[in-house]
């Protein structure tokens, strides 16, 4: 499959990237959301892991182009190392948000849950069987 990692965290983003290939994927690395999402019209992926906390357009904000730009966007894999992001002069219950908003194409984990890879595992899975 074909994997986007959206993720200002070089080394975080590099340790994904390592265990996807391991896994047969092909795997591209974009710093924020904004780039996401003009890679996904010039180059749709089957799924897209994705920070929330970026620099130069959130995970919300590409959760909410994607939905708007694409009838049906790929898969997406929202992690964070917080559950509460502070934009734009508001609180955003991540789970609750992502969960209810995007559920029929977004998924939230935390990245202090210790099985990160398993749950990342059960995600491609998921999305393998489409």
């Amino acid at each position: 499959m074909k994997i986007l990692i959206v993720e200002d965290d070089t080394r975080f983003a590099k340790k994904i990237q390592k265990y996807l290939e391991s896994r047969g994927h092909t795997v591209k690395h974009v710093l924020n959301g904004r780039l996401a999402i003009n890679l996904l019209e010039e180059d749709m992926h089957d799924g897209v892991i994705s920070d929330i906390q970026m620099p130069g357009g959130n995970g919300i904000e590409l959760l909410q182009s994607a939905w708007r730009a694409f009838e049906n966007p790929p898969s997406f894999y929202v992690h964070s190392s917080e559950d509460v992001l502070y934009w734009e002069q508001t609180r955003w219950d991540l789970p609750e948000v992502i969960g209810n908003a995007f559920k029929d194409f977004a998924i939230f984990r935390s990245k202090s849950i210790p099985n990160m890879p398993q749950e990342m595992q059960q995600w491609l899975d998921s999305i393998g069987e489409t």
